[in-house]
């Protein structure tokens, strides 16, 4: 299987070979990419945002309203809605290119426990990842069973 060349579908997103998932990222200092066998995976994704600076205006865009309340009850507010937007991007990467379901910020709803997280929204319910920060950067990754197409 070679992956040296990866190409780039109409919406920007990577086209893996056949039988390979994958994922890539960047922020202004780093790029990553994370690639799975596609029979034990539908879809992988990850995403890394910088920490700063807040997103506070963001809120509402990105969050329903329990996730919302989750961000505002915590010491860090902008640091949980990066998250948030972070685990949301993840999602979107594990999800699109295995289903064509092109997915908003409302389409879904995340839960949190240590650094974990979990899909509630419908169909995506039990799409789960996890997430770490690291330095200036938060660091998120979502994967999609391959029994969920």
């Amino acid at each position: 299987m070679d992956l040296s060349v990866i190409g780039s579908g109409p919406r920007r997103e990577p086209l893996w070979p056949a039988g390979v998932v994958g994922s890539i990222t960047h922020s202004d200092a780093y790029v990553a990419a994370a690639v799975a066998g596609g029979r034990a995976y539908a879809g992988l994704g990850i995403d890394v945002e910088c920490r700063r600076p807040p997103l506070e205006s963001m809120l509402e865009t990105v969050c329903v309203p329990s996730e919302q309340a989750w961000c505002l009850a915590g010491d860090s507010p902008s640091q949980r809605l990066r998250l948030v937007f972070s685990a949301k991007e993840s999602v979107f990467k594990a999800v699109y290119p295995a289903t064509g379901d092109w997915l908003g910020f409302h389409d879904l709803e995340l839960i949190f426990a240590g650094h974990t997280f979990t899909v509630h929204s419908g169909r995506w319910s039990g799409v789960t990842g996890a997430h770490q920060a690291v330095d200036d950067l938060q660091a998120t990754a979502a994967w999609l069973p391959a029994l969920c197409r």
